[in-house]
Parts: structure tokens; C-alpha cells; sequence
């Protein structure tokens, strides 16, 4: 049996409500959601994990309203 890539975030996620991390850092967490998939993910995280320390690495803006911090390093250079 093989899941899906959003079954395999759902799964994901789950785990994070089961251990419950002090810090969580997510690469693409909601690539496979559907946006209001994503708005109950990151709802469900904020509540159950207040205190938690989050840090996402995502191409998609439509997260950045669930953060209190973002870093927009599209357009990075380096001197």
C-alpha cells in the first residue's frame, strides 16, 4: 500500500499532535492541501500547540497569514 503525497501530510501531521514538539520546522507542509485543507491544518497546530516554535520553508504566500514572522528571501542576493 502506497499513500498519496497529501495522505502522507496528513499522516505527517498526526504525529506532530501526538508528540507535540517544542520546535517544528516544515519544508512544503501544505503542498499537497487544498487551501482549505491548509487553513484547518494550520488552525488545528495553532490550537493545539500554542507554544509551539514554528518555522516553515514554503513557495506558497497563502500560509503566510498563519505566522507571525515572515522571511521573503525570494529576491536574496548575497554580497
Amino acid at each position: 500500500i502506497s499513500l498519496s503525497m497529501g495522505e502522507q501530510q496528513r499522516v505527517a501531521f498526526i504525529r506532530i499532535l501526538i508528540r507535540k514538539p517544542e520546535i517544528l520546522i516544515m519544508d512544503e507542509p501544505s503542498a499537497s492541501l487544498g487551501e482549505e485543507d491548509e487553513a484547518k491544518f494550520f488552525e488545528i497546530l495553532s490550537k493545539e500547540l500554542a507554544s509551539i516554535s514554528l518555522i516553515t520553508v514554503s513557495h506558497s504566500p497563502s500560509i503566510n497569514k498563519f505566522h507571525d514572522r515572515v522571511i521573503d528571501i525570494t529576491n536574496w542576493t548575497q554580497t
